[in-house]
């Protein structure tokens, strides 16, 4: 099953909404039992949360053909506070209503399996990156990663943006950008 298959089945079977959301705005995506799963079907999205100390730090980058909120799935409910790196277009579908057709359709339930486990290999890399990296190597891993998601083209994404998604100082990053000119 492709990404657009599975798409249109959840739009034929599902009670959904669709958020059209522009380059460099924020929104705040729901999801629960009883709210919504999004699927990304057009645009870059990076989700982020504020720490304890009141830090935004980035959570993941969504593209084309992801889901966000499957936390929905064993019952966990929260706001999704995302950034667009390009104008975006999701869909908002109703958590119980997916769970229902995902259990009469196999091939349904594989296909939002290997989004998930897709999802998870990502999160292991960035947790890696995260830890291991010197800031240099953060964003270099960053530009790639949105680059290849953007099929090779360059994103323009502000110091702000970056240092958030990372968790460092916008400063650190402008001096580590300015070293990788050097």
């Amino acid at each position: 099953m492709t990404n657009i298959q599975f798409l249109n089945k959840l739009i034929d079977k599902v009670t959904f909404k669709k958020v059209l959301i522009n380059k460099h705005r924020q929104c705040y995506l729901s999801y629960g039992p009883d709210e919504y799963i999004w699927y990304i079907n057009k645009g870059i999205l990076l989700s982020e949360r504020n720490t304890v100390d009141g830090i935004r730090i980035g959570t993941g980058i969504y593209s084309k053909g992801m889901i966000l909120g499957l936390k929905s799935f064993y019952g966990d409910s929260n706001i999704i506070n995302c950034v667009a790196l390009t104008d975006s277009e999701c869909y908002g579908f109703k958590t119980k209503e997916v769970v229902s057709v995902l259990y009469d359709d196999v091939d349904m339930m594989y296909h939002t399996l290997q989004l998930a486990c897709q999802r998870f290999d990502f999160a292991l890399n960035v947790v890696e990156i995260q830890s291991m990296k010197t800031v240099v190597e953060r964003i270099d891993f960053l530009e790639k990663k949105l680059r290849d998601i953007a099929n090779g083209e360059f994103l323009e994404i502000n110091d702000n943006i970056i240092a958030e998604f990372l968790g460092v100082h916008p400063v650190s990053v402008s001096r580590a950008r300015k070293q990788k000119f050097k």
